[in-house]
C-alpha cells in the first residue's frame, strides 16, 4: 500500500488539478470563440457566454431569463422540441442541425447549432451543453459563390491551440482519481463536442510533425484513405503519407510560422479542398480544412455559362444591360460596350453617358418608352440611333422589360441591344432594288398601253380642234352669237383639262419617287387606274364593274406603289380574258372592310382560271403563263412584296365558275415608315 506521505501529497495534487481544470475550463468557456451555453432541463438556462450574448444581441441577463423556444425561430421550434423529447427519452444523447434564430433587433439569422447532453448514473440528465455557430454569412456567400465562413473558421483555429494546452495540462496535473479523473472526462467531452461539431477536418500536428489530434471529420476521412484514426495519434505524417500534395507549403508555415491558405485538389479523395494553415504555440502546426468541390463545380459552371453567354451575345452582335432604378447604376456586357464603342477597361456605364451617345432627334422617345416601362412595370421595344466616339451613326434595336422586387416595385429594367446597321441598310437596298424593279415594270406596261393612251388622248384632243373650230364659227359671222362662242370655249377647256388630267397619271406611274406613306381614299385610287385603262378596257371589250363599298375607311400607303397594284392586278386580268370567246369578258372590282382593321380589294375576271400548279407559283419570280416576249413575270411578285411592306397580303384563288380572283388586303393603320 503507498505511503500517508504518497496519499496526502496525492490529495493536495488533486485538489489543485481540480481548481485548476475549473479555471481553464472557464477560461475556454469565455474565449468567445462560439456561442456556447450551459443549461439543465429542470432549471433553465445556467450560463452563457459572451459570444452567444453577441450572436443574439441580448445583454447575459436577459438570455438567462429567456427559454430557447423565445429565440428560435417559429417554423423551426418543432424540430428542436422534437429532439429535445428524444434526448430526454434516453434515445439519443445530443443533436445538430442548422435552424433559423430571431435577434433582439428582429433580425433573422442561419445557425448550427450542436447539443449533448451529460447524464446522471441513472440515465437521466444532468445538463446541456449547447454550442451555437452563427453561419448567416455562410448561408449567404453559398448562395453568391462567395467562400463561407473564414472568420469562424480563423477564430476556431486560433483558439484551438489553447483548448488543446489545455487538455493536455489537464492529463499532467490532475492528481486525484476518482474526482480528478471525472473532470477530466467532462472537460474533455466539451473540447470534443466543440471540435468535432466543426463541419471541416481540424488537424493537430507537434515540431516533429506527429499528429496530436484529429476532429471527427478528420478521423472520418483518414477512413475514407484506408488510415486507422486512432493509430494515427503518435506517428508522423511523412511515415504515414509518401506523397503530401502541399508538402512545400506546410514546412513553410513550420519554419517561417507564418499563416497560409490554399486551395488544392485530392485524387484519392476526389475533392478539392480549401487549407487553412496555422503556427501553433508549441512549435508545430494546425490544419483546418473543408471540402470545396460543389463550389468549385459551381464556380467552373458560372465561368462556363458566363463565357457561353459572351460567346453567343459576340456571334449574333447582342448585347445586355441593367438599370437599376433605385440607385441608377448600370452594368453593360462585353458586347454591349463594342456595339457602342466604347472600352470596358476604361469606360464606367452610366445612364449619363448612354443619353449622352443616343442620337439627339431619338433622345425624347426613348426616355418615353424607359419611363412607360418603368410606369407600367411591362416590357418595351423600340429602334433608336446612337453616335459613337468615333462619330459613326449606327441603328439599334433595343427589347427589355423591368424587374420588380419582393414589395411588387420596380427594381431594375433588363434590356438587350443589338446593331441593326447592316441589317437596316440592306432593307433600304433591297426597298431601292424593288422601287427600281418596280420603275421599270410600270415603263414596260406604259409601253405595252401606248395604243390605249393615244386614243385617251386623241379624244380630248379631237374635241379641242372641233370645239374650237366651232367658236371661231360662232365667232366669224356677222352677228357674233357669244352665248354659243362661250360654250365652245368652255368644251375646249374641259377637253383640254381631260387631256392634261390623262398626262398627269401617265406621269404619276412613270415617275421614280421615294416612297410616301399617306392617308389615301382606295375607291379613288381604284378610279384613278380605271380611268387610266378606260381605252383599253373599250379596245379588248372588256365590261368594267364595280363594286365599292362607300365610307371605307382610309388606309396608310405610297399612293404609286398602291397604283402599281391596281395597274398589275387589272392588266393581268384583262391578259386572262384576251383568249375568251363566244362569251361575256367581265372584269369586277370589288371594295370592302374586312374585319373592324383591314380593307380588301379584289380584282375578277371571267378568264380562263388557274390551274393548280399555276396557282402554287403564280407569285414566283420570272414565274409566267404569257406567250413568250409578252411578261417579264415580275408583276405578281412585285405586286405581293409592295402588299407585304404595308402590312397586307395578296393571294389567288379559281372562281366557282370561270376565271380568278386575286385580292389583297391592307390594313387601316399601317406600319410605321
Amino acid at each position: 500500500m503507498p505511503s500517508p506521505e504518497r496519499d496526502d501529497t496525492s490529495y493536495e495534487d488533486t485538489e489543485q488539478a481540480l481548481r485548476d481544470s475549473e479555471g481553464r475550463f472557464r477560461r475556454y468557456f469565455e474565449l468567445g470563440l462560439i456561442g456556447m451555453a450551459i443549461s439543465s432541463p429542470t432549471k433553465g438556462c445556467l450560463e452563457v457566454n459572451d459570444r452567444i450574448c453577441e450572436i443574439f444581441g441580448y445583454e447575459r441577463d436577459e438570455l438567462l431569463r429567456m427559454s430557447w423556444t423565445e429565440l428560435i425561430h417559429a417554423d423551426d421550434v418543432a424540430a428542436a422540441v422534437e429532439r429535445f423529447n428524444r434526448v430526454m427519452a434516453g434515445e439519443i444523447d445530443g443533436y445538430s442541425l442548422d435552424e433559423r434564430w430571431i435577434r433582439k433587433d428582429g433580425r433573422v439569422i442561419h445557425g448550427t447549432v450542436s447539443v449533448k447532453c451529460l447524464r446522471h448514473a441513472d440515465g437521466s440528465v444532468n445538463y446541456f451543453v449547447a454550442r451555437l455557430e452563427d453561419i448567416t454569412e455562410r448561408k449567404r456567400a453559398e448562395d453568391g459563390l462567395r467562400p463561407a465562413g473564414e472568420a469562424l473558421e480563423q477564430g476556431v483555429l486560433k483558439r484551438a491551440e489553447e483548448l488543446m494546452a489545455i487538455n493536455r495540462v489537464l492529463r499532467a496535473e490532475i492528481a486525484e482519481r476518482e474526482r480528478a479523473e471525472t473532470l477530466l472526462r467532462e472537460a474533455n467531452a466539451k473540447i470534443e463536442t466543440i471540435l468535432d461539431s466543426i463541419t471541416g477536418q481540424f488537424f493537430a500536428m507537434d515540431a516533429q510533425w506527429r499528429f496530436t489530434y484529429l476532429n471527427r471529420p478528420a478521423r472520418e476521412q483518414m477512413k475514407r484513405l484506408g488510415k486507422d484514426p486512432v493509430r494515427l495519434i503518435g506517428c508522423t505524417l511523412w511515415q504515414e503519407f509518401d506523397a503530401v500534395r502541399n508538402e512545400d507549403s506546410l514546412r513553410r508555415v513550420m519554419r517561417e510560422r507564418v499563416p497560409l491558405t490554399e486551395e488544392l485538389y485530392d485524387p484519392p479523395l476526389q475533392e478539392w479542398m480549401e487549407n487553412h494553415v496555422y503556427p501553433g504555440a508549441d512549435g508545430g502546426i494546425l490544419v483546418f480544412q473543408k471540402y470545396i468541390t460543389d463550389r468549385k463545380k459551381a464556380e467552373r459552371a458560372l465561368c462556363r455559362s458566363q463565357f457561353y453567354l459572351a460567346e453567343a451575345q459576340r456571334i449574333s452582335h447582342t448585347g445586355s444591360g441593367v438599370w437599376n432604378v433605385r440607385t441608377g447604376e448600370v452594368f453593360w456586357s462585353e458586347e454591349t460596350y463594342r456595339i457602342y464603342g466604347f472600352d470596358p477597361a476604361t469606360t464606367q456605364p452610366s445612364t449619363e453617358l448612354f443619353l449622352r451617345i443616343l442620337h439627339p432627334e431619338d433622345l425624347p422617345l426613348v426616355q418615353e418608352v424607359f419611363e412607360q416601362a418603368v410606369e407600367e412595370k411591362g416590357r418595351y421595344a423600340l429602334d433608336f440611333r446612337i453616335v459613337r466616339p468615333d462619330a459613326s451613326v449606327r441603328d439599334i434595336h433595343s427589347e427589355g422589360h423591368a424587374i420588380l422586387d419582393d414589395s411588387g416595385d420596380v427594381a431594375e429594367v433588363l434590356g438587350t441591344v443589338m446593331d441593326v446597321t447592316e441589317r437596316k441598310q440592306a432593307e433600304q437596298a433591297l426597298r431601292k432594288a424593288q422601287a427600281d424593279l418596280a420603275h421599270m415594270t410600270r415603263l414596260t406596261m406604259l409601253g405595252e398601253l401606248t395604243t390605249s393612251l393615244a386614243h385617251e388622248l386623241n379624244q380630248p384632243l379631237g374635241a379641242v380642234v372641233l370645239w374650237g373650230a366651232t367658236c371661231l364659227r360662232w365667232l366669224e359671222r356677222e352677228v357674233p352669237k357669244l352665248d354659243e362662242a362661250c360654250d365652245a370655249a368652255r368644251q375646249v377647256v374641259k377637253a383640254g383639262l381631260r387631256a392634261g388630267e390623262v398626262i398627269q397619271r401617265v406621269r404619276a406611274l412613270m415617275a421614280q419617287t421615294v416612297p410616301q406613306r399617306d392617308r389615301l381614299d382606295i375607291s379613288e385610287l381604284i378610279d384613278e387606274v380605271l380611268a387610266l385603262l378606260e381605252g383599253e378596257t373599250l379596245r379588248r371589250g372588256i365590261t368594267v364593274r364595280r363594286s365599292l363599298c362607300p365610307d371605307l375607311p382610309p388606309v396608310l400607303g405610297d399612293r404609286t406603289q398602291l397604283q402599281q397594284v391596281l395597274l398589275n392586278l387589272i392588266s393581268n386580268a384583262m391578259d386572262a380574258m384576251a383568249e375568251v370567246e363566244g362569251r361575256s369578258r367581265e372584269l369586277v372590282l370589288r371594295a370592302e372592310c374586312h374585319g373592324p382593321d383591314e380593307v380588301l380589294v379584289a380584282v375578277q375576271d371571267s378568264g380562263v382560271g388557274l390551274a393548280p400548279e399555276v396557282q402554287e407559283r403564280i407569285f414566283e419570280a420570272f414565274f409566267t403563263t404569257k406567250a413568250r416576249g409578252r411578261g417579264l413575270g415580275l408583276g405578281l411578285a412585285i405586286s405581293r412584296s409592295i402588299v407585304e411592306q404595308h402590312g397586307g397580303h395578296l393571294r389567288a384563288m379559281p372562281n366557282r365558275g370561270r376565271g380568278a380572283t386575286l385580292l389583297f388586303t391592307l390594313p387601316v393603320r399601317g406600319p410605321v415608315p
